[in-house]
């Protein structure tokens, strides 16, 4: 049965149980089949023993890159688009300057450059991580407020929701960007 698989003379991969079904088979075109994680985009296995867990290939950074500037967008125009869609949160320009377009416009410089990063973008991410630390910390009191009553718990949502998923997306960024900085150090 051929299932696109190319039997050449590969050498064998000791990291690899040949049994286990941990290879991907080569598709037409793109030659052998390499263990999993060889191509761009997916999850790539620990190059060496101990090191510290899966990494991301280059195009599953970009991905990543894409959906934070996706969120540090939103984040950015929230309160500004809000409005027109009828989610109003009576807020002060000056508060919606601070708490809004200059960590969003922090966080989506951060974003882009790590967008075109090709490795762990560690400083990237550390930047937006602080720009949505920032931005959340500062919607706590928008989401007591919806949970009281005093403010529609849309319009709520709509405004402070990017900016805790922004942090969140941020900060585990960080962590795996540090991760693999430090595993990249070790070997």
């Amino acid at each position: 049965m051929d299932n696109g698989a190319s039997t050449g003379d590969q050498e064998p991969n000791p990291r690899y149980d040949s049994g286990s079904g941990s290879e991907q088979r080569g598709k037409q075109g793109r030659g052998p089949a390499q263990p999993m994680g060889h191509r761009t985009g997916h999850l790539a296995e620990p190059s060496a023993p101990g090191s510290a867990g899966v990494t991301l290939e280059a195009d599953s950074w970009r991905a990543l890159a894409a959906i934070v500037v996706f969120f540090a967008v939103w984040a950015t125009v929230a309160p500004y688009a809000g409005p027109s869609l009828g989610l109003v949160v009576n807020t002060e320009e000056l508060t919606e300057i601070v708490d809004h377009l200059i960590p969003g416009a922090v966080a989506t410089t951060c974003a882009l450059r790590f967008l075109m990063a090709t490795g762990p973008p560690l400083m990237c991410a550390l930047g937006a991580t602080l720009a949505g630390f920032w931005m959340s910390g500062t919607h706590l009191p928008l989401v007591l407020q919806a949970i009281r009553g005093d403010v529609a718990f849309a319009s709520a949502l709509w405004h402070a929701l990017p900016c805790f998923a922004l942090f969140l997306l941020v900060a585990a960024t960080a962590i795996l960007a540090g991760v693999e900085q430090r595993a990249a150090t070790k070997s």
